[in-house]
């Protein structure tokens, strides 16, 4: 039988993880909700968000155009095997960085919507969704104020166990890459394009 003081010590140390756990999330008004992930569920979030002078389904047709990324984005490439894109569709995000190799993802759409001008993908990871789910919701919305106006809005969020090792050590990297890729190349490109 173990003696008090290891006990005490095991005690300790769960006590010290279960309050770093509890510190670690994102406060609940920073996380964004996705299709399988609530508030409530994530662990955190990383998002982007650009507003364009262009009507909103100009801006939309142009995001979901994965095909062209190559031509304007040499930080991202998405490729599918199928298009129209629908719910179910599997395809390969690869992100580059300056001086890293490539690195390549599977995702599978799990909404697309035209209409509400919407497309939410989940990460195919070699774990289970109960360890560790990430989902991406991309979204083009007419502004109303000011009219002519509006606004692009992407964000990855993650729950489970294993979301707390990703706040841990990649949520910064995830942040920078997205807000990099939203100002240096979207916005150039999108500028370019409805000017």
């Amino acid at each position: 039988m173990p003696s008090r003081a290891l006990l005490a010590a095991l005690v300790a140390i769960g006590a010290l993880l279960a309050a770093i756990i509890q510190i670690t999330p994102d406060k609940r008004t920073e996380v964004l909700p996705t299709p399988n992930i609530s508030q409530k569920e994530a662990v955190g979030t990383a998002g982007y968000s650009a507003r364009f002078h262009a009507p909103a389904d100009e801006v939309w047709s142009k995001v979901v155009d994965f095909p062209s990324y190559h031509k304007w984005s040499s930080s991202l490439k998405v490729d599918f095997q199928g298009y129209p894109l629908k719910v179910g569709s599997v395809g390969t995000l690869v992100t580059t960085k300056p001086g890293k190799a490539p690195e390549e993802n599977r995702v599978e759409i799990i909404i697309i919507d035209h209409q509400a001008r919407i497309l939410a993908w989940r990460a195919i990871l070699p774990v289970s969704a109960s360890l560790l789910l990430v989902e991406r919701v991309q979204q083009v919305a007419e502004l109303s104020d000011p009219p002519g106006w509006c606004e692009y809005r992407s964000w990855d969020s993650w729950k489970g166990p294993l979301g707390y090792l990703m706040q841990w050590t990649v949520k910064k990297v995830i942040k920078e890459g997205i807000r990099t890729w939203g100002d240096q190349e979207l916005t150039k490109y999108i500028n370019s394009v409805v000017a």
